[in-house]
């Protein structure tokens, strides 16, 4: 295994969660009127400028959940010993101080 794939994919969990969470903030007002119903007390704010397509909000609540858990897979994944043995591995041969 590559020494830096895990820190890539790590880096691209995190972009890709953050990247969501900002839209997902941006559209907050738009979040809040999807899930209102009259059992709830989320109450979507005034309409303001016209909000984005309900798949958008979708595919972005689906990018927040998968960069999460990669994230978290990944993070659990380097923490294991044969990785953390292939990575931090140090030969006999090379000379250390």
């Amino acid at each position: 295994m590559p020494v830096g794939l895990l820190p890539a994919l790590l880096a691209l969990a995190i972009l890709m969660t953050l990247g969501s969470a900002y839209y997902l903030l941006i559209n907050a007002r738009s979040v809040a009127a999807m899930f209102n119903r009259s059992s709830n007390e989320i109450a979507p704010g005034p309409r303001g400028r016209q909000p984005p397509p309900r798949g958008r909000l979708l595919a972005a609540m689906a990018l927040f959940g998968v960069g999460t858990v990669l994230s978290m897979l990944v993070v659990t994944q380097y923490g294991t010993e044969p990785v953390r043995e292939a990575v931090e591995s140090r030969p006999e041969e090379v000379q250390r101080p």
